[in-house]
C-alpha cells in the first residue's frame, strides 16, 4: 500500500518472441489482481516481446502482431485497475537507426479499459550483451526530432484511483534510473515534473553482486524524496552465444531509497 493505494509487483517469467503466451499471462495476472483489489499493477520491460529477441525487432509482422495483443491487455482492466507494462511500440512513418520503420522500447499504460499513457526508453545500454540503439529510438533522440528539451517531453502519467486521489505515476525503463554514467537522470525529471512516484520496469539479467549495486544507485536517487517502484522478470533468455538468467528480486524503496520489500529471487507470479 501507498498511502491506501494498493499496488502489486508482476515478475514475469517472459517466454522470448511469444508474444501471445506472454499477453495471455499478463491478462490472467490482471484479471486475479483485481480479485484482490489492486488498483495498479506492474509488469517488466519488454513483457510481451522478451528482451533478447534480436533481428526479431526488425521483423514488420512479428512487431504488428505485438501490437495486436495490447488491446487483449488493455480490455483485460476494464474490471477498475491500472495496468503499467513493457512493450514495443511501432512508429511506421518514420525511420529509425536501422533504416527501418522507428521502434520504440516503451511502457505502456491502461486504466479500466482505456489507454492512459505511454513512456519511452531514454537511456540506451550498449555494453556487453546490450544493443538497444540498433533496435530503439531513445526519448533523447525523440525530444531532438520534435525540438524540445527532454525536460518537456518526460512528464508523469497521471492516474486516477480510488482512494480520492490522482497518481502522478513517472514511468522509466531499467537503464534510466542507471543515471551515474549518463549527464541526465530521467528519474530527477520527472520528479521535477510532479511526480510522486517512480517506478521502473526492467529487464536486467543476472549478474554478481548486481541488487547490491542497484541498492546502491537507487539510494542515490534518495534526493528525489519519493517511492520508487523496480520489477524485473525471472527466467532465462538465449542470447544465441549464451544464456542470460534473470533473478527478479523487484523492490519497493521508500522515499529515502531504502528496500521495504523485495519478491522472491526467480520466483514468478505477482507480489
Amino acid at each position: 500500500m501507498l498511502n491506501g493505494l494498493k499496488m502489486a509487483i508482476c515478475q514475469m517469467n517472459v517466454t522470448p518472441g511469444r508474444p501471445d503466451l506472454n499477453a495471455a499471462y499478463i491478462v490472467g495476472e490482471i484479471e486475479r489482481a483485481i480479485e484482490r483489489k489492486v488498483e495498479v499493477i506492474f509488469f517488466s520491460e519488454l513483457c510481451t516481446t522478451g528482451y533478447f529477441i534480436g533481428d526479431l525487432f526488425e521483423n514488420e509482422s512479428f512487431i504488428k502482431d505485438v501490437v495486436g495483443y495490447h488491446k487483449m491487455i488493455r480490455d483485460a482492466t476494464r474490471g477498475g485497475i491500472t495496468a503499467v507494462f513493457g512493450t514495443v511500440i511501432p512508429d511506421w512513418q518514420k525511420v529509425g537507426e536501422n533504416e527501418r520503420f522507428r521502434l520504440y522500447n516503451a511502457a505502456v499504460v491502461y486504466s479500466n479499459g482505456s489507454y492512459v499513457g505511454r513512456a519511452i526508453k531514454t537511456l540506451m545500454p550498449n555494453y556487453r550483451m546490450f544493443d538497444d540503439d540498433r533496435h530503439f529510438y531513445s526519448s533523447r533522440k525523440l525530444a531532438e526530432d520534435l525540438s524540445v528539451s527532454l525536460e518537456e517531453l518526460l512528464q508523469p502519467i497521471y492516474i486516477t484511483t480510488n482512494v480520492g486521489r490522482t497518481l502522478r505515476l513517472g514511468v522509466t525503463l531499467c537503464e534510466d534510473i542507471w543515471h551515474e554514467n549518463y549527464p541526465v537522470s530521467p528519474a530527477g525529471i520527472l520528479v521535477n515534473n510532479g511526480a510522486d512516484l517512480i517506478c521502473n520496469l526492467s529487464a536486467s539479467p543476472w549478474t554478481w553482486q548486481k541488487n547490491r549495486k542497484r541498492h546502491e544507485v537507487v539510494k542515490s536517487l534518495s534526493s528525489c524524496d519519493v517511492p520508487i517502484v523496480y520489477v524485473n522478470n525471472v527466467g532465462s533468455q538465449n542470447i544465441g552465444k549464451n544464456i542470460l538468467a534473470f533473478d527478479g528480486c523487484s523492490t519497493l524503496y521508500n522515499r529515502s531509497g531504502l528496500s521495504v520489500f523485495e519478491a522472491p529471487a526467480y520466483k514468478s507470479g505477482t507480489f
